[in-house]
């Protein structure tokens, strides 16, 4: 029995660039993972590149966490003014439009 695909096929173009986005992902892991030279000429050791890496993907990590974070405590305070808003315009108070 035959079956219905749920998505539409798409171009060989598309396919092309999808392709070249990943290679080009993997590329730029595989460049970080390298050991890199140091000032006095001297070469990373393997210790060295996991910990560069670690703390590279901590420090990512740490952006991601503080920048939800300030998304969360926009929304939040988003929310309130909305809410406060709804408040004063059903009283009717005057000052509703500077809210």
């Amino acid at each position: 029995m035959r079956q219905k695909w749920t998505v539409k096929p798409r171009s060989d173009e598309y396919w092309i660039e999808k392709i070249t986005e990943k290679f080009n992902q993997i590329k730029t892991h595989v460049n970080r993972a390298k050991s890199h030279v140091l000032d006095d000429l001297s070469v990373e050791t393997s210790t060295d590149v996991a910990a560069r890496l670690a703390d590279e993907r901590d420090k990512v990590l740490m952006k991601a966490r503080r920048d939800m974070w300030r998304q969360t405590k926009y929304h939040c305070c988003k929310e309130i003014t909305e809410a406060l808003l709804a408040v004063k315009e059903a009283k009717g108070n005057d000052d509703a439009v500077a809210w």
